[in-house]
């Protein structure tokens, strides 16, 4: 999936944006751990953990610069479980503007 259309993408697809810095939006709501796993690596590699709230969470411009055209999983976690994923990668390419709707990688139950 480009950087634009569907936000919610299906099964398997991964949201493709241009920022190196990603913005993550669950459904569920409320508040969060978020952990960015590089998946391009076997086993795959926690790369950051933060957490997020109101069912939103920035990757910060302090943490671990991400690799451009490196597939990466993100988890959300909450009560011990994880309660949302989804996949993205980045790429400087693409031309679309850098806004915050452009960095979105919504986030869908497992």
């Amino acid at each position: 999936m480009r950087g634009t259309g569907d936000v919610m993408g299906g099964e398997g697809e991964d949201r493709i944006i241009r920022s190196s810095e990603p913005a993550f939006r669950w459904l569920a709501g409320g508040a969060g751990e978020v952990r960015v796993y590089n998946i391009g690596k076997v086993p795959a590699e926690l790369v950051w953990t933060g957490q997020g709230d109101n069912g939103h969470a920035e990757y910060p411009a302090s943490a671990p610069r991400l690799t451009p055209n490196v597939p990466y999983r993100v988890e959300i976690r909450a009560g011990g479980a994880v309660i949302g994923e989804a996949r993205f990668s980045i790429d400087p390419t693409l031309s679309v503007p850098d806004t915050l709707a452009n960095r979105l990688v919504p986030v869908a139950k497992p």
